[in-house]
């Protein structure tokens, strides 16, 4: 292993790094053991890592060598190397000018920077393994392939080890995620793999010894060791399969990555930064005196089916007579999990955050294709006659406020008002012959007659069918009620980002969390589709990265694809007309609620609530 760089009397850290890289290059490939392999640079190339040639390595090591470092440079005329300013940690990212394909960056393991320290890892051989299945839901450990092994091993030698590390096995790209935190000691670690392409986390653990010597049958190995369960004669086991403990957030130098300006973009994880997150990934860990259970599968699945509720439960039963009090606080760590006679205190966690972006408008929504079938029924005759008989506004439709009589068979709306019918142009692909499109021919009206013409939602409230889905065009609640039947897509401008990423300080009011969730928000001015200009805007906010932060944000991100984060109004502030904020954001980390800041304990639920007239709720997380 290289050793660490110290610098002589009169000379900077820098200037011994420079000594250092500038003496010992004197090829692409150093000989095997020569002191000159100590810094070098490599991409990915779709197979392997691979070091850049004479030429580029220059240019990396000068820019490397640089004080400040430069976040962003220009390599050779056909990339930009973005976030060049953490490549130690991982961060570091090769974007293709013409395609503006990216792909990772880092320094070829093993190397020693000075100023950092070393993992703490264990005497004698190690291993890595990952949490994998059985097949039929039962959690057993893999060990890597030796190969992999042997380029793990590597980047744990590095100083600083990397906070973020990318490999592939069998035709799958993952990042690796903690591997900075070993120089705290090998108890106080928990590394997590993430699959690139589905977002889906693993957890990952370093064991003592070879791996082929400890692999069981298949390669399965048992899980790391529990804590024990509660105490007591009548004390109940509660069912658990993950390893216990909550995952310490990624130190603050890992974890920051450049904000540039708006045409920039945030960090090396932007190109997959859609449909990873799910409400499913959240740890749930009951807590015992000191010792803490994670939920087995089954409670954790019960629990899913509370939480997506709305309004959502202030109690949830749960099978074999638990009970969730307080349900509604989950996230604010005031659930209690009980049976009556033991009482567990339940705590949220959530994956380690990923520093990201949504660009728009590659990233908006796309809405669902109308189908009339999931939202209710068709009305038959005597349906219609009893509603008529109940009164002369409840045979109605409440959208053209014409009465609402039974079709007769010849495929017109009889009783509806002309002006809504749905144009040939807006008709679906695939309209039948008779001029209407296909989804409005049924069993119950085969050809477009029959009873179709008088539709009743989920809700209970009845319209003319073809008024409904002129209605539902515009948007999909219910004219009566405003109950929600699909996607609500907003006024906000269709161009625009919004980047996260994490700050190292704690926000007042949130002890459980070390850091800060960072969300800026960018809007270039533009024209509103009356052909109004707006001004451009570029707020920011703060979340606790805690469970309520890291559920905001992934609310944030779906609300902003679809246009309801902010809306386009006048300012009083400012006097003019430019994007306005539909869902609040904290854009101060202090001077509390009066001053849009923090501590303030209501915000969750408020956010939430503004969340939910905009037609956002927690079930749109379970992807």
């Amino acid at each position: 292993v290289p050793q660490p760089v110290a610098p002589s009397p009169g000379h900077s850290l820098t200037d011994a790094i420079v000594h250092r890289c500038r003496t010992r290059m004197a090829s692409v490939h150093p000989p095997a053991g020569a002191a000159g392999a100590a810094v070098m640079f490599e991409f990915w190339n779709d197979r392997a890592f691979q070091v850049y040639d004479a030429a580029g390595q220059q240019a990396l090591l000068d820019a490397f060598t640089q004080t400040p470092r430069p976040s962003t440079l220009s390599l050779q005329g056909r990339y930009t190397i973005q976030f060049f300013d953490a490549v130690e940690h991982g961060r570091a990212l090769q974007v293709n000018n013409r395609t503006k394909f990216e792909r990772p960056l880092r320094l070829k393991p093993p190397y020693t920077l000075p100023g950092y320290p070393q993992a703490q890892l264990p005497p004698g051989p190690f291993h890595f393994e990952f949490e994998d299945d059985d097949g039929q839901g039962n959690p057993v450990w893999q060990p890597y392939s030796q190969q992999l092994q042997d380029e793990l091993q590597l980047l744990v030698l590095c100083a600083p080890p990397p906070a973020a590390a990318f490999f592939a096995e069998h035709r799958h790209a993952y990042w690796l995620f903690g591997l900075d935190e070993l120089v705290s000691g090998l108890s106080k670690t928990q590394l997590v793999q993430q699959n690139v392409r589905s977002g889906t986390h693993r957890q990952v653990v370093l064991r003592p010894g070879g791996a082929a010597a400890l692999a069981g049958p298949g390669g399965a190995l048992p899980p790391p060791p529990l804590p024990p369960p509660p105490r007591g004669p009548q004390a109940k086991a509660i069912p658990h399969h993950a390893r216990p403990g909550p995952r310490r957030p990624p130190p603050q130098a890992a974890a920051r990555p450049h904000r540039g300006g708006f045409a920039g973009r945030p960090g090396p994880f932007a190109g997959s930064h859609l449909h990873q997150f799910s409400l499913g990934s959240a740890k749930v860990v009951a807590f015992d005196g000191a010792s803490q259970r994670p939920l087995e599968r089954q409670f954790k699945a019960e629990l899913l089916r509370h939480w997506m509720a709305q309004p959502r439960p202030q109690q949830a039963s749960l099978s074999g007579g638990w009970v969730v009090e307080n349900f509604a606080q989950l996230e604010m760590g005031a659930a209690i999990m009980t049976d009556g006679t033991d009482r567990f205190p339940l705590v949220v966690s959530f994956p380690p955050l990923v520093p990201g972006c949504v660009q728009l408008p590659a990233d908006l929504d796309a809405d669902d294709a109308l189908d009339m079938s999931t939202m209710g029924h068709h009305l038959d005759h005597q349906q219609v006659s009893a509603l008529a008989a109940q009164g002369p506004d409840a045979g109605k439709c409440g959208i053209c406020l014409c009465e609402m009589e039974a079709d007769v068979g010849n495929g017109a709306a009889s009783g509806s008002h002309p002006g809504f019918r749905i144009p040939a142009a807006g008709r679906a692909a695939g309209a039948s012959s008779s001029g209407y499109s296909a989804m409005e021919l049924d069993d119950d009206s085969p050809g477009g007659g029959g009873a179709g013409n008088v539709f009743e939602l989920k809700c209970g409230h009845a319209f003319h069918k073809e008024c409904l889905e002129q209605w539902f065009l515009q948007r999909k609640r219910c004219p009566a009620c405003n109950k929600d039947f699909g996607k609500v897509f907003g006024t906000q401008p269709d161009n625009g980002r919004l980047q996260w990423s994490l700050e190292g300080y704690a926000l007042p009011g949130h002890p459980d969390s070390q850091e800060t969730i960072l969300i800026e928000f960018a809007f270039p001015p533009g024209v509103d589709g009356d052909g109004n200009r707006y001004q451009g805007r570029q707020p920011q906010g703060y979340l606790p990265h805690n469970a309520q932060g890291i559920i905001l944000l992934e609310l944030f991100k779906i609300a902003f694809r679809r246009r309801v984060m902010f809306g386009l109004g006048r300012s009083m502030t400012y006097d003019s007309y430019r994007p306005t904020f539909n869902v609040h954001i904290k854009t101060s980390t202090r001077r509390g609620v009066t001053g849009h800041g923090y501590p303030d304990p209501d915000y969750f639920q408020r956010a939430l609530e503004e969340l939910r007239g905009n037609c956002i709720t927690i079930a749109d997380l379970l992807t």
